[in-house]
């Protein structure tokens, strides 16, 4: 394999790890209450890595924010599917499916907490979330 290729992966793969650690300290602690040293010790990436793929937090939390959107919407179609077939069906699996997220390990919606921690209707989390 190409050592650019292989580099490229490497560094994708890095800036992957330091957006899931970021994503699950965020939804457990909040996005104030972490700091980018936990996050640091938490993924085990040098700080000079999170500033090649990140300008700040902010860019780190939008793009968790990005990855949970996508995330979520994919983990919520299968399911939906996964339990129904007829678009009636479907419909009240929707149901069943908020039970199951909600009785989980459920700390309330990412996007409405970013909302409620960056309330200046100004910030570009505010923005993004709401």
């Amino acid at each position: 394999m190409d050592d650019r290729k292989r580099g490229y992966n490497m560094a994708s793969s890095r800036r992957d790890h330091l957006v899931k650690t970021a994503l699950d300290l965020f939804y457990r602690e909040g996005f104030h209450s972490t700091g980018i040293d936990t996050i640091l010790r938490e993924s085990g990436v040098a700080k000079m890595t999170l500033y090649k793929h990140f300008r700040s937090k902010e860019d780190l939390i939008l793009a968790t924010l990005q990855e949970r959107d996508r995330q979520f919407r994919e983990w919520f179609a299968a399911e939906v599917a996964s339990r129904a077939e007829s678009p009636t069906e479907k419909l009240l699996a929707i149901f069943d499916v908020f039970e199951s997220w909600f009785l989980g390990d459920f700390r309330g919606c990412l996007f409405v907490n970013a909302s409620a921690e960056f309330s200046d209707k100004n910030e570009s989390i505010h923005r993004f979330s709401g």
